[in-house]
């Protein structure tokens, strides 16, 4: 027997209400926790909060984070990575993506290209959004030395009262 057409798409399990499935929500556990011990360790206030900024972004980006050209996420870029490092030949001309090479007619590659696999706007990885993480750990921990007191002590130097 001879199969004519496209391999069916694979189906997916359906996420949760807010589009989160098990592998966000694992992610993102593990991070809480990692979050939450962070705050045993023996150091000083300021640096645990920001830490605990850094540890929880990091876990965001993980989980929610998808590569903004393929739109896959870590797990399968790095894969993707690994597996190309690994390839005999690394520089083919004119390659194309294999599925749609499969796909015969112009209208289906459009739609194809066009279809949205995460209805919500993923976090885009890269460099920005490790600089967004670190910058919110900063106010974080700059938040955190207010708070203390670390700015009433520094104006007291030159006798101002806040």
């Amino acid at each position: 027997m001879i199969m004519i057409g496209n391999v069916p798409p694979v189906i997916t399990s359906p996420k949760s209400l807010i589009n989160v499935g098990k592998r966000e929500t694992v992610i993102l556990g593990i991070g809480a926790i990692g979050t939450m011990g962070v705050f045993f360790f023996p150091i000083s206030a300021i640096l645990k909060v920001g830490l605990a900024v850094i540890v929880a972004g990091f876990a965001a980006a993980l989980a929610l984070g998808r590569d903004p050209k393929s739109g896959k996420n870590v797990e399968q870029y790095l894969l993707v990575l690994i597996g190309f490092a690994r390839r005999i030949k690394l520089h083919q001309r004119g390659a194309q993506d294999v599925d749609l090479l499969n796909i015969d007619d112009q209208l289906q590659q459009q739609k194809a290209l066009s279809k949205e696999k995460i209805s919500t706007k993923p976090l885009t990885l890269g460099f920005l959004l490790f600089l967004q993480i670190m910058s919110m750990s900063f106010m974080a921990m700059l938040l955190t030395w207010i708070w203390s007191g670390g700015l009433e002590e520094y104006l007291k130097q030159f006798n101002t009262m806040f």
